[in-house]
């Protein structure tokens, strides 16, 4: 496998288990996955984005996606399974916080899908990489650590 398309088209075979001819034009988008390549700045080495959806008990989707600059099989592989974990984290923290009383949506921001979610005056709103944010220091901890806890668990499926 020589060429960045064929190692993209490997790496999703592996991570996905679905098969796809290599792609024209550095990207591969096919059901909730998506892994593109771009040019770096000089025409250096690529920028590769792996990108996961995944849906709660409420069908809300979530996206999750992981960056890096190896074109590898290898390491697009783990980028994409990286992302879906992150994605179903996400799912499994708003099924946690909506059976603990909280209301959680989706959270649209400019290249990022996340959640938010309110529990009287807490509000937080939690992204694939797991950072959190808020104006109540213990519910952006308690979403931190649910997190935390949340991604081990599906790792470990």
């Amino acid at each position: 496998m020589s060429t960045t398309s064929e190692r993209m088209a490997e790496a999703f075979k592996r991570a996905t288990g679905e098969e796809v001819d290599p792609p024209k034009r550095l990207a591969i988008m096919r059901g909730k996955y998506t892994l593109d390549a771009t040019p770096g700045y000089g025409g250096g080495r690529y920028v590769v984005t792996a990108t996961a959806w995944a849906a709660d008990s409420l069908n809300v989707e979530f996206r999750a996606k992981t960056q890096g600059s190896s074109t590898s099989v290898t390491r697009m592989e783990a980028m994409l399974r990286e992302a879906r974990a992150r994605a179903r984290t996400l799912v499994l923290l708003s099924d946690v916080l909506g059976a603990n009383g909280w209301h959680v949506s989706q959270l649209n921001l400019v290249g990022e899908i996340g959640l938010q979610a309110r529990k009287g005056d807490s509000y937080v709103q939690v992204f694939g990489d797991g950072s959190c944010h808020g104006y109540d220091d213990t519910a952006v901890r308690f979403a931190a650590d649910v997190f935390a806890v949340a991604l081990e668990h599906v790792r470990r499926r």
